[in-house]
């Protein structure tokens, strides 16, 4: 197993290469990991050659059981591994020692205290001392208990579980433990705006099934969204945004029937849309935008019948828009800028009357515009530049009358400024000539 989790091939820094490597070859000794067939890695070498950068590299290292430890190896400089507890108890370990592949069972609640106060001890010296409050009894050295003692950032339920873990915005650095995942009555999970790292472990995904609050925003957090997100089916918001995250947007999104905030923006994510979306019938709020997404927007985004904030741009979707994108009555706020989208969509948009903010700008939009736009009374801002609309401007547009910017530079459209929009070309380009 462990000569054939890594590929033989270019393209990864020495320095990555030589440490994973020497990582590996330590963690086969190790019983948990030596000669276990059941969880060993199935991939030929052929497969192997298929790994072509470092993502790639980590999701699979990750996925047969040492990502987890040797993310925990490389946050602490270690210059040379330490033995690995077979317990997961040596509390001199820096390792998460839970066998890869195990099934996951809740942890007490002295051990779920235990994993908490250990997580600390992994982190910097500055977060320990953020979360001084995360502290064994003074002179006993028995274990405080966080309901009672008021812990940083924690909350507990009735039963004095641990249920909110919120530490967003305090410089934590460090990575989270697969020992987080165990804490099943957690509801709430916030890490978010801070200097996390690693991976967000798949104990996350496969067993807090009673999250309804998950947020990981603004850290440094890598490798794939897990098919096993599909477990947390009374999910309401997830924040996963601005960080390096990649792979695809798995199919198993549309498992989150609660779901009714879903930002992933600003993220590295490839491959389409998965049409299995179109089941978020809860999702009000839908950014997508910065990451390599592809292919065209699903038709089952007109099953989105609560959705009011769309933001896609800044991908590579293509194609036309689905025409049931007219479905969506609530919509306020559309963006779709700066990807590869052709035809008609601005017909489309005609019931879609509650519609506050459109930007469409840098695409292939192709339609007349004196024949397609709808009277969108609540309309304030509209971008449509750099596309190829045709046509002239007629009075019509003037019944938007909460408009107060229009841009529809590098664009076909000819005629003359209608004297009901002088006022908002004015404002926009600073005379009564907009740029066409």
């Amino acid at each position: 197993m462990c000569d054939r989790l890594l590929p033989n091939r270019t393209g990864l820094t020495p320095h990555f290469f030589e440490e994973v490597h020497e990582f590996v070859q330590f963690a086969c000794k190790q019983p948990q990991y030596a000669n276990d067939k059941e969880n060993s890695c199935p991939c030929s070498k052929d497969q192997n050659r298929k790994l072509m950068d470092l993502d790639h590299v980590d999701e699979h290292i990750y996925k047969y059981g040492f990502m987890e430890d040797y993310w925990y190896w490389t946050s602490h400089g270690e210059s040379k591994p330490v033995e690995f507890d077979s317990h997961g108890t040596d509390s001199t370990s820096h390792f998460t020692t839970l066998k890869p592949n195990e099934e996951a069972k809740e942890i007490s609640h002295e051990n779920e205290v235990a994993a908490l106060l250990k997580w600390k001890a992994s982190l910097d010296n500055k977060s320990q001392s953020l979360l001084s409050s995360w502290a064994t009894t003074t002179y006993t050295n028995a274990i405080s208990n966080p309901c009672n003692n008021n812990w940083f950032g924690i909350g507990c339920n009735k039963a004095g579980r641990v249920a909110y873990l919120n530490l967003t915005s305090c410089d934590i650095r460090g990575y989270v433990p697969q020992q987080i995942g165990l804490m099943r009555e957690l509801v709430t999970l916030d890490l978010g705006f801070n200097s996390i790292t690693g991976m967000i472990p798949s104990t996350i995904f496969g067993n807090l099934s009673d999250l309804y609050f998950l947020a990981f925003p603004k850290n440094e957090l890598r490798g794939y969204i897990p098919s096993s997100i599909g477990n947390l089916t009374k999910l309401e918001i997830l924040y996963l945004y601005k960080n390096r995250l990649s792979g695809p947007i798995p199919e198993e999104i549309g498992m989150l029937k609660s779901i009714r905030d879903l930002e992933l923006f600003d993220n590295h994510l490839t491959g389409h849309i998965p049409s299995s979306i179109g089941n978020l019938s809860n999702l009000t709020i839908l950014y997508l935008r910065v990451n390599n997404l592809t292919g065209r927007i699903p038709e089952e985004f007109g099953m989105l019948n609560s959705l009011y904030d769309i933001d896609l741009g800044v991908n590579n979707l293509e194609g036309d828009i689905p025409s049931s994108i007219g479905n969506l009555e609530q919509l306020t706020y559309l963006a779709l800028y700066e990807n590869n989208l052709t035809g008609n969509i601005l017909i489309n948009l005609k019931n879609c009357t509650n519609l506050y903010r459109i930007d469409l700008r840098g695409n292939k939009f192709s339609e007349n515009i004196s024949e397609t736009f709808g009277i969108y009374l609540n309309l304030d801002y509209i971008d449509l530049s750099d596309n190829r609309f045709h046509g002239e401007l007629d009075a019509t547009w003037g019944l938007c009358r909460g408009l107060t910017g229009f841009k529809i530079s590098n664009n076909y459209i000819s005629g003359n400024i209608p004297d009901e929009l002088g006022g908002v070309f004015e404002s926009i380009n600073g005379d009564n000539t907009p740029n066409f």
